[in-house]
């Protein structure tokens, strides 16, 4: 995208901590994106604790897509990004 003069910026961010990890707990990140109209993409984000799949995180980050000048741009995301 940043090649094509479009970058994302953060415009939003929502973060629950349900439990605390320690000190040598192993978790794992997964991540799922999500389009929302032509201009915003959705990071959805969870961590788990390993072995046990304890939900640790969830968090929701927005981005705007923007050309390089700062302002959105209509349409700018391709079907091909997400």
């Amino acid at each position: 995208m940043h090649e094509e003069g479009i970058d994302l910026i953060v415009s939003k961010v929502e973060i629950d901590y349900k439990y605390p990890l320690r000190s040598r707990d192993r978790f794992v990140v997964r991540l799922n994106v999500e389009r929302l109209g032509n201009v915003r993409l959705c990071f959805i984000q969870e961590i788990r604790r390993i072995p046990d799949e304890k939900l640790v995180v969830n968090a929701r980050v927005t981005g705007v897509a923007t050309k390089m000048a700062g302002r959105s741009r209509r349409k700018a995301l391709r079907n091909n990004w997400v």
